[in-house]
């Protein structure tokens, strides 16, 4: 009898912990990048299909202003190879949330672009021991930089998990998707 309730509190964690997986999507390959840190001077570079190929590479760049007496700590995502991402007018990318459709066509205002480096935040210092963080990406928990990787001529959508930690001064990479088949939409984080 008193094996009965645990087995049951056991099955009740494991099926309310289990996410729904929608089954309309494409089947995806999946890389862990667990959870790679970025700190300012440091670089990441991701192959999301296992091609050896680099894929997004993030980086970070020193901006100083000497006559505002301003330096900038940028970090950035590039596109590298045959990858794309969708940039708006003004070159910032969509910060996407679990479950956001990911277009093979272009999207909210947002274009596939090669070649593509996005500012996804930057530390302000103005004074010494002042700063404060900009950037669309800046606070993000767990969101989703979508990626497009073309292959023959053909788009496979796909998604890169990453945070920006403020306190720690680093970017976060947790895992990535790609789909397997050509020209299908995706879910972020699916």
């Amino acid at each position: 009898m008193k094996k009965t309730p645990w087995f049951l509190m056991t099955m009740i964690c494991v099926y309310a912990c289990d996410k729904p997986v929608p089954s309309n999507l494409p089947p995806m390959n999946y890389s862990d990048l667990t959870g790679q840190q970025i700190s300012f001077g440091g670089r990441a570079d991701v192959d999301l299909d296992g091609d050896s190929i680099i894929d997004v590479r993030f980086s970070t760049l020193l901006v100083g202003d000497p006559l505002a007496q301003i330096d900038k700590e940028k970090y950035f995502a590039e596109s590298r190879g045959g990858c794309l991402l969708p940039l708006d007018t003004n070159d910032n990318a969509p910060r996407m949330n679990l479950g956001d459709r990911i277009l093979a066509a272009d999207f909210s205002g947002h274009s596939w672009l090669s070649a593509a480096s996005v500012e996804l935040v930057q530390k302000v210092k103005s004074a010494p021991g002042s700063h404060h963080w900009e950037g669309k990406w800046a606070g993000s928990n767990h969101n989703y930089l979508p990626v497009q990787v073309r292959k023959n001529g053909q788009p496979y959508n796909g998604w890169i998990e990453l945070s920006v930690d403020s306190m720690d001064e680093k970017i976060i990479l947790y895992r990535a998707g790609i789909s397997k088949i050509a020209g299908r939409e995706v879910e972020a984080g699916f």
